[in-house]
């Protein structure tokens, strides 16, 4: 790792050996700039024509009801309105190979500096997230209206959240942390103010996605997650503890409100509480500064052994 030497450490990042920063991959890629803007409007395009393929195939999965009459749906509708929102955000997937393919980047160019994807962080970085993640949930499951309830569609849930959640949400991560990081930061030459550039816009468009307009506060906690996992993102020069967080976290939020009963709200913004908000803020603030941590000092524990 060569750093980015700032007066804050914790503003310091993985670059290349020709002093690229994560968000300056495509420039290290060699993608040219005429690629790129050929490969948005193509990928534009490949996402409208592969959702509505969705459609076609299986409209009952496309209803929406879900987000905006959950309380009237059957648990059968709802589990196959869940996955059409999994399999809508998953088919970016595809999406992306394509747009790299255009650029003439690769995969491992994308998933990280090195070249390559380290199962080891991302792994960690999982379990961990999962851990704290328990820990703060304990202020859940101490609320006495939180009871642990028998759900008749557990075994629906479960295939959902094991199998499609991971895929939704690394597909969330190589295209908001990952192709649009790159296309911003690509159009800077000093790696800091690439990253904090294309960290900011980024991560303002991943909350406008995701976020309640109508909830500074909500919006906010989207905004900082993204702040967040971009910052991981540039600490390490990879996407693989920012995809770990994001499964883990994604994973047990399902968890969570399927065992509690609560299943009908798990999309809905409105039964999120203040006091909610705040601990995912703090939860998650904890989780990347003690992944942050983790990885400098494994850095610093090969820097050493190679000197010695």
């Amino acid at each position: 790792m060569v750093p980015v030497m700032t007066g804050f450490r914790w503003l310091n990042g993985y670059r290349t050996q020709s002093g690229l920063g994560y968000p300056q991959g495509q420039r290290a890629a060699g993608v040219r700039w005429w690629r790129l803007l050929l490969a948005v409007p193509v990928g534009m395009a490949a996402y409208i024509a592969l959702i509505t393929l969705v459609v076609m195939l299986w409209p009952e999965s496309m209803q929406n009801d879900i987000l905006l009459r959950p309380q009237t749906i059957s648990g059968e509708q709802f589990l196959n309105e869940l996955t059409g929102l999994h399999l809508s955000l998953i088919i970016l997937i595809p999406v992306v190979w394509l747009m790299l393919l255009i650029m003439g980047q690769s995969w491992s160019q994308l998933l990280s500096l090195t070249g390559r994807f380290r199962w080891q962080l991302f792994g960690r970085a999982y379990l961990l997230t999962m851990l704290l993640a328990l820990l703060a949930s304990l202020f859940s499951l101490a609320d006495p209206s939180w009871r642990l309830q028998w759900n008749p569609y557990w075994l629906g849930f479960a295939l959902i959240i094991l199998l499609l959640t991971p895929l939704q949400a690394m597909a969330e991560e190589l295209v908001f942390r990952g192709i649009v990081n790159q296309s911003i930061g690509r159009w800077f030459r000093q790696p800091l103010t690439s990253f904090l550039i294309a960290m900011v816009l980024s991560s303002v468009l991943f909350a406008w996605i995701h976020g309640d307009q109508q909830s500074p506060l909500l919006w906010f906690d989207r905004f900082w997650l993204g702040c967040l996992l971009a910052w991981l993102v540039w600490r390490t020069g990879g996407l693989e503890m920012a995809i770990a967080i994001h499964i883990a976290n994604n994973q047990w939020a399902f968890a969570l409100d399927v065992a509690g009963g609560q299943w009908r709200d798990m999309l809905q913004e409105s039964a999120i509480t203040t006091t909610e908000i705040v601990l995912h803020l703090l939860m998650m603030t904890g989780v990347v500064i003690a992944l942050d941590r983790y990885y400098q000092r494994q850095q610093w524990q090969i820097t050493r052994d190679t000197a010695g």
